[in-house]
């Protein structure tokens, strides 16, 4: 975004997301990614694992805590949870993150609270992610589907990001569409950006198939392929 706030250029990202293999403790996903920037086009694939508390390569826990029962309310209701607090630490970064949980109503983590803060205590940033509306219809491919719809708010000493996200709990990956926003410290917007799902699929493996994937995990791989497009970020005056 330019300074009178228009597009000045936009970029198209296709990334098509693999569940390779799971453990006892993680995941292990590949993302193959086109990108397109002026015409060009450019190809990358990575595969790494993450963990079921969110903590990636090089992540470890420090501790996770059971602190008992809790509540979230949404759509006037107030559902019963239950509170863990992770904390990780990483090669530059600890992160200290509450989660509200329930077994019973999708997407589950109904609310979070992260705060991450490097090292040597330069940088801080805070992530603050709500179930704002469950049970809302929405198309996904040609299908009308019930959703969840989630907030996302994270500040950092740069500025703020705003996202509103569509969880839906019968497709892999769970996010089938998002819309985001970028506002610098004085609240200039510098970038904004859109995603939704262009296709997906669960690809079932038999006993034959040798599969690694444990047989309580429904032996299934998945794999979504989403398409985001974003204005590019500008340097506030």
């Amino acid at each position: 975004m330019d300074d009178a706030g228009e597009i000045v250029g936009t970029t198209t990202r296709e990334t098509q997301i693999t569940l390779k293999d799971v453990t006892d403790h993680d995941v292990l996903l590949e993302f193959q990614t086109t990108r397109e920037v002026a015409g060009q086009q450019f190809r990358e694939s990575q595969v790494f694992r993450q963990g079921f508390s969110g903590e990636l390569k090089g992540y470890e826990p420090i501790s996770i805590r059971q602190l008992g029962n809790a509540t979230v309310l949404i759509d006037g209701r107030h559902i019963p949870c239950k509170l863990r607090r992770v904390e990780m630490r990483g090669p530059r970064i600890t992160r200290t993150s509450s989660y509200y949980y329930s077994d019973k109503m999708a997407p589950y983590v109904l609310k979070q609270q992260s705060v991450s803060s490097e090292t040597d205590d330069t940088s801080k940033y805070e992530t603050t992610v709500d179930v704002i509306a469950m049970n809302m219809p929405y198309k996904v491919l040609a299908e009308i589907k019930s959703t969840s719809h989630v907030k996302t708010v994270h500040k950092n000493a740069r500025g703020t990001t705003f996202t509103l996200e569509v969880h839906c709990e019968s497709v892999p990956g769970g996010v089938v569409a998002h819309s985001s926003k970028e506002l610098s410290g004085d609240g200039k917007l510098l970038r904004r950006s859109t995603l939704e799902l262009i296709d997906y699929g669960l690809d079932r493996v038999d006993e034959a198939g040798q599969s690694r994937i444990p047989r309580r995990r429904q032996l299934q791989r998945s794999q979504r392929t989403t398409r985001e497009s974003r204005a590019p970020r500008q340097s506030p005056r």
